[in-house]
């Protein structure tokens, strides 16, 4: 189990909402998605589980230094928590907003490095739907968020306002 203590909010969508974490035994910055499952749902709520335990195994093997890294899971009936490396820098949407259009030679160190992870994800017959694309320090990663109703990899994609 890891101990955190949990932050602000990141992040919302369909299938939970992302928490800026901090690990209590060692310091490091996280972030933990959080899934709800309502036992309302009843024995679709088994499916549910079997999806997310399927894409938590097949995230946690993956390893690249364009993708955002798994660290762990933690399950307390009814929530389920994913932790993932935290980038603090934010997203490449985000460092749109703040500083505006980027120089030619930064959208081409960007790109280079998205198809990189896209690359990679691909070799290993992972399937995305859209992109959410990270900046620690001058590192770009194609973050990993799960589905919890797709038996698919689900990605936010941000990339195209770069242009």
């Amino acid at each position: 189990m890891i101990e955190y203590q949990k932050g602000d909010v990141i992040g919302t969508g369909a299938f939970g909402t992302v928490f800026r974490a901090i690990n209590t035994r060692d310091g490091t910055l996280m972030a933990v998605k959080e899934i709800v499952l309502d036992p309302a749902f009843g024995n679709s709520i088994l499916k549910e589980i079997e999806l997310v335990k399927e894409e938590i195994r097949v995230f946690s093997s993956l390893r690249h230094q364009h993708l955002i890294r798994y660290i762990g899971t933690d399950v307390s009936h009814p929530t389920i928590s994913i932790f993932m490396e935290f980038a603090a820098i934010g997203s490449i949407s985000s460092l749109l907003s703040r500083f505006g259009k980027f120089p030619e030679m930064v959208v081409r160190n960007y790109t280079r490095q998205i198809i990189l992870g896209l690359k990679f994800l691909h070799d290993h017959r992972i399937v995305h739907r859209f992109l959410f694309l990270l900046v620690e320090s001058s590192l770009v990663c194609v973050c990993v968020f799960f589905c919890s109703h797709m038996n698919c990899v689900l990605f936010l994609f941000s990339f195209f306002s770069l242009f």
